[in-house]
Order: structure tokens, then sequence, then C-alpha cells
């Protein structure tokens, strides 16, 4: 659906895959300059990793599905 609903999920831990779509892998974002490396590059490619910019918020997801946009955070006990 392209409705513009914003879809986020809290989670304990990185979900192996999307719970909104069912989509895998989940990617981890990565905050900050990277380094990359052949590495990081393929996981890049497979999306388990997403760069997400320099600049981290304390409200930014950790990880990110590629297929349906839903963000996660991590819930802290």
């Amino acid at each position: 659906s392209d409705d513009m609903e914003i879809k986020e999920i809290r989670v304990k831990e990185k979900p192996v895959k999307c719970l909104h779509c069912g989509f895998e892998p989940v990617s981890e974002l990565l905050y900050g300059i990277q380094e990359i490396d052949e590495k990081l590059q393929k996981d890049i490619d497979d999306r388990r990793v997403l760069l997400g910019g320099c600049s981290i918020l304390k409200n930014s997801p950790k990880w990110f599905c590629s297929n349906c946009q839903t963000e996660y955070f991590l819930e802290k006990d």
C-alpha cells in the first residue's frame, strides 16, 4: 500500500524478518562516518546494513525494513 502511515515498532532485539511484511533481512542502521570495506559493502548490497547518515538522534531507529519502510526502535527495559 502506498498510504503514508508511519510504521514504528518497538522491539527488545533485532527481528529476524520484518514483523510488518515478513521481508528479510531487516537492515541494521549504522550512523556516523563508516569505513567502507569489502565486508561492509557486501552487507550493504545484501541489505543487512543501511547507512543512516552522520547524526544519530536520541530517537533514531536501530533497524529498518527496506521493503516496507518499517522502523524498529530498541525498547529499553
